[in-house]
């Protein structure tokens, strides 16, 4: 009787001896194995072999992937003159060696035989079954996931349904807390047009108008001379209406005269038109979100390339403390381009500023230094800036130092304003510029450019300084220029910076 089974842990080659010679009826070559190797495998295992053994062999088709299983099944035609193909899933191919004679039960391997296609139909069938069971197992599975994943979904919706609910009965309510004020906002307007009607009708009575000297004397008794010099004002303008144009023109230029005096006062009210403008851009800036605050903008993490323009005259003492300030700002310093004018210095100042460049150079800015006749401070910064095509120019006195974080901020700020805004002034310490500005929004009518940041495109759609002014008002010039071209917002002081003021 022959052994049915043997199980060895070892390498096939040293597995042949364990083996008696003739012993072997059925042996399966597996494998992605070179015709050579199967060859030399089948060789060694030749002799174990049962005359009429019969082979296994899978992938017996497959030529793509190095596995040479076909030539051997199609080598010695003479042993293997019967055989079968199953050529479904991953194809196997069965192989007896003998003559037909000593075949039994093995008629189903022979060429013409009913139960060779009959055989291999059967179990293509029944492997095609199997697979259709498989596939179908997981399309199963897939449609369960699939479900699951719906009704996910569906519970996501439904959430979300719910929220769009609250957050439409919220709308609700703010639209009739919207319709409540508006409302009020109409009463309160109704009241203020009578009230304005009742005054309007008083002043037009006999009693408002004889009675107008007591009032204007208690006036003068109670010393609110303002107040009577406006009633007289007011007086004397009526009176005028009745005159012909021509004297009307005259005499209204002539009651002017005082007022325009008192415009340019320091601390002055009487440019009603500029503080209407402030106004209108508190009142435009208070629609913001209220955590909102226009003076603490956050720097990019690429900020701008900035250039700095610096005249000089007579300067030297200023450099060293005002180079110093410079290095110690947390600006990158390779945005920074230097462009020291000297206005025909007669002490030490270029020297002081060579020694500066190298400094600053050190740190990767870039510096020019340029001497030229002294044409006044407007003059020599427009010779800067012209130079120069970073987005942003800041204009700055040498007699100065700035404190760490100060170009920063303003830089930050410039950024964050709104696109007309061109002019963001820093603020002085210990004492800045007798001017009103806005504390909120730190708009202003005017900036002084003791240091100032400029956007490139504004100062040069207005042309830069006047030259004709030496020195001194030069920059409130260009200020109130900026305005009258359209860009009434370009005033922002920024966001206040602090300068240490060293004289």
């Amino acid at each position: 009787m022959r052994e049915l089974l043997f199980l060895l842990k070892t390498k096939i080659a040293d597995a042949a001896s364990e083996f008696a010679t003739d012993s072997i009826d059925l042996i399966h070559v597996y494998g992605f194995h070179d015709y050579d190797s199967i060859k030399r495998g089948f060789e060694t295992w030749r002799p174990k072999l049962a005359a009429d053994v019969v082979i296994i062999c899978n992938n017996i088709f497959d030529q793509d992937h190095g596995c040479e299983i076909w030539r051997f099944r199609q080598g010695p035609q003479s042993r293997f003159q019967d055989n079968q193909a199953f050529l479904h899933s991953d194809e196997l191919g069965v192989l007896q060696c003998g003559a037909a004679e000593n075949r039994d039960g093995f008629g189903w391997l022979e060429k013409g035989s009913e139960e060779r296609e009959k055989l291999k139909n059967y179990f293509f069938a029944l492997g095609t079954r199997q697979i259709e069971q498989l596939e179908l197992a997981q399309a199963k599975a897939g449609l369960i996931a699939l479900n699951k994943t719906l009704t996910n979904c569906q519970a996501e919706v439904s959430n979300l349904s719910h929220t769009i609910d609250g957050l439409k009965a919220q709308l609700a309510i703010l639209k009739q807390a919207v319709a409540q004020r508006d409302l009020s906002n109409g009463t309160l307007t109704d009241e203020r047009d009578l009230a304005v009607k009742n005054y309007a009708d008083v002043r037009r009575s006999t009693s408002w108008r004889v009675t107008a000297p007591l009032r204007f004397l208690g006036y003068l008794l109670k010393g609110d001379f303002a107040t009577a010099l406006n009633a007289l004002r007011w007086v004397i303008t009526q009176r005028i209406t009745r005159l012909p144009p021509s004297v009307q023109g005259t005499l209204t230029e002539l009651l002017s005269g005082p007022q325009k005096v008192r415009s340019c006062l320091l601390y002055s009210s009487a440019n009603y038109a500029a503080i209407t403008t402030i106004v209108d851009e508190r009142c435009g800036l208070s629609c913001l979100p209220p955590w909102s605050d226009p003076l603490c903008a956050v720097l990019p993490a690429d900020p701008p390339a900035i250039d700095v323009s610096v005249v000089t005259f007579n300067s030297s003492r200023w450099v060293a403390a005002f180079v110093d300030s410079l290095l110690a700002l947390d600006y990158p310093k390779s945005k920074l381009n230097f462009s020291f004018v000297d206005n025909s210095s007669t002490d030490s100042t270029l020297a002081e500023l060579r020694i500066a460049a190298r400094c600053l150079e050190s740190v990767g800015s870039a510096v020019t230094l340029r001497s030229r006749p002294n044409h006044g401070f407007g003059s020599g910064h427009n010779f800067a800036i012209r130079a120069g095509s970073a987005p942003f120019c800041l204009v700055t006195n040498i007699d100065l130092a700035f404190e760490r974080d100060a170009l920063t901020r303003v830089v930050a700020n410039a950024l964050a304003d709104l696109p007309q805004a061109a002019a963001w002034e820093f603020r002085q310490k210990p004492y800045e510029h007798p001017k009103f500005y806005d504390p909120v929004t730190g708009i202003t009518n005017w900036n002084t450019h003791a240091c100032v940041l400029l956007r490139r495109e504004a100062i040069e759609h207005v042309g830069g300084y006047d030259e004709a002014l030496f020195v001194y008002g030069e920059d409130v010039e260009l200020s109130y220029r900026f305005a009258s071209r359209g860009i009434p917002s370009i005033l922002s002081i920024g966001n206040c910076i602090p300068l240490q003021l060293r004289f």
